[in-house]
């Protein structure tokens, strides 16, 4: 079923503006933001290339900051993370829902837990709004969840 609350569609695409601006502020134009994300656009090379900051950070079990340049990439202009990335966020998420800020061992204690790891919570949230309201506002009315699956 199509998603058809315009309303509702108008707030997520104004909350995804406003986390952008507040993400990229310090930021001015493409070249900023491909440093972020780790785009290598210089001479020579293909648009669109990919230095692979994203996937540092997927391979060093940093799920924070992947969840953030994550965040980012659906901001630009041309997003250049593919599902591969979400799967691999996803997969992080344990058993009992915690997303960990990094593949360093948990607490036991559940309220430890999640203050210790709430703000990866928070950043996966915003992740993945973003690229839902990227997806919503693009015309594209599909319900395939990133890196695969149905919503």
């Amino acid at each position: 079923m199509p998603f058809t609350d315009a309303p509702l569609q108008d707030e997520i695409a104004a909350a995804a503006q406003w986390v952008a601006d507040r993400a990229l502020g310090a930021l001015s134009g493409a070249e900023g933001i491909d440093r972020v994300v780790g785009l290598d656009r210089g001479p020579g090379r293909p648009a669109g290339r990919r230095t692979g900051r994203v996937e540092i950070w997927l391979e060093s079990g940093q799920w924070d900051l992947a969840g953030e340049l994550l965040a980012v990439d659906a901001c630009l202009a041309e997003p250049v993370c593919d599902g591969q990335a979400w799967q691999r966020l996803a997969a992080a998420q344990r058993a009992d829902g915690l997303l960990p800020r990094d593949s360093d061992p948990v607490a036991e204690d559940p309220d430890r837990a999640f203050k210790d790891h709430e703000h990866t919570a928070v950043v996966a949230i915003a992740a993945g709004t973003l690229t839902v309201a990227r997806a919503l506002g693009s015309g594209e009315r599909s319900t395939e969840v990133p890196g695969g699956g149905r919503g």
